[in-house]
């Protein structure tokens, strides 16, 4: 949000249904100056706390993925838009690549999706589906994981989850999860962190290195992007 503003001057407001994180978002903006461009504001994007046609754009990255129904989601986003608004998102999905017989693939993909708490992750056409039944005149998408390789990007996204040796990369190597793991063990067991910081922990690398298997086997992308519009002559749903 904070660097859109900065970058465009837009005045943008955030949707958090976490009052720790609007507060800490809010307490942000005013520290590096940027209270009069963004606003954040508690809520729930199934159920959005703004009039009609409110807005001249909106963009999710990486959110609508938890949404339980992504058109009646995409519907409230269409609601909020003025007509001719534009609507742009970052979407988690799996891929063609995705075969629902494999058993590898499935392992993957639900770990994914329990240690992200997500729903049943959608493919690229259950998106673009869902942006045409909720009123938006669907334009363009694709995945920027492959376009980026096309571009020249040498790395993948899901590179960094693997770790390495570079003390930046370390945290994220088997070793390193696993000394950070009996940290955690340890923080929980004289009662310094709370019960369940452990497993969420384990669950957390889980989930980790099933992005950056997901990533590796191409089934899987966190970057899929599309635009959609509100069309001039639009009705709010």
């Amino acid at each position: 949000m904070r660097c859109i503003a900065r970058f465009s001057g837009a005045q943008v407001t955030g949707l958090n249904n976490n009052d720790y994180q609007v507060k800490r978002s809010e307490i942000l903006n005013a520290r590096y100056g940027l209270s009069h461009l963004c606003k954040s504001v508690k809520g729930d994007f199934m159920k959005l706390p703004f009039a009609e046609a409110s807005f001249d754009a909106c963009y999710q990255i990486e959110a609508t993925c938890h949404a339980p129904d992504k058109t009646a989601c995409f519907a409230q986003i269409f609601k909020v838009l003025k007509p001719g608004g534009y609507f742009a998102g970052f979407e988690w999905i799996v891929t063609d690549k995705y075969d629902k017989n494999n058993p590898e693939h499935r392992r993957i993909k639900h770990t994914i999706e329990y240690g992200n708490g997500l729903p049943d992750l959608a493919t690229a056409q259950e998106v673009n589906d869902a942006l045409i039944n909720s009123g938006f005149e669907f334009m363009e998408a694709f995945d920027i994981a492959v376009t980026s390789k096309k571009d020249g990007n040498q790395l993948g996204w899901y590179e960094t989850l693997q770790g390495g040796m570079k003390l930046s990369q370390i945290k994220h190597s088997k070793a390193g999860r696993f000394l950070t793991q009996r940290m955690v063990d340890t923080l929980e067991f004289l009662h310094i962190a709370p019960k369940g910081t452990s497993e969420t922990h384990r669950m957390l690398c889980r989930a980790a290195e099933s992005l950056a298997e997901g990533g590796e086997a191409a089934i899987f992308t966190p970057m899929y992007f599309y635009i959609a519009r509100k069309p001039l002559n639009a009705k709010s749903k």
